[in-house]
């Protein structure tokens, strides 16, 4: 109802630290060749005091692929190797699940966008991880199919969540593109 719709997604929260306009728009670029190249959108950018985030999605119309998971570990993968080339941190977090997607707002002011927990938990993620490493939930592992060794995290506890959450850090020794 009013174009929202319910989609099975992959989202990365990525994060750097504060810091200038100019540095800002390289990694914003490097972002953004990142998710596209790997099929996703990038949803919502924020350049902050806490440095630039940003939130990208596979399975969004018209770019649903049955492999948005490896998709976007590629994607945080890519985008980790690049900004450790631009001497910047990165953390990030990602999540699959169902959520709402569409247009969100008033008429006159509205954003295409998705919402829901599996947006929330890649967030939470990626705040919770340190500088370098890529931490995936559950459903995320599992589609991946195999193509990334994962060490396996013990089960956290995450801002406003009621239950511990399974989780596991990407292990960068070893990826089958």
């Amino acid at each position: 109802e009013d174009g929202i719709r319910d989609y099975k997604v992959t989202g990365v929260q990525t994060c750097a630290l504060p810091i200038s306009l100019e540095r800002a728009q390289a990694l914003v670029s490097t972002i953004q060749a990142c998710v596209v190249r790997q099929g996703g959108t990038l949803d919502k950018l924020a350049v902050d005091d806490k440095g630039v985030s940003a939130l990208a999605v596979w399975g969004m119309p018209p770019l649903v692929h049955p492999d948005g998971a490896v998709r976007a570990i590629r994607a945080a993968w890519d985008i980790r190797e690049r900004f450790t080339q631009l001497d910047s941190s990165f953390s990030a977090g990602i999540a699959t699940g169902r959520v709402y997607c569409g247009d969100m707002g008033h008429p006159e002011r509205r954003d295409f966008t998705v919402l829901g927990d599996p947006v929330n938990t890649a967030a939470r993620l990626m705040r919770a991880a340190p500088a370098g490493d890529i931490w995936v939930e559950t459903a995320t592992r599992r589609d991946s199919r195999g193509r990334w060794d994962f060490e396996e995290l013990p089960p956290m506890a995450l801002d406003r969540k009621s239950t511990r959450l399974n989780s596991s850090h990407l292990v960068i020794s070893y990826a089958v593109f």
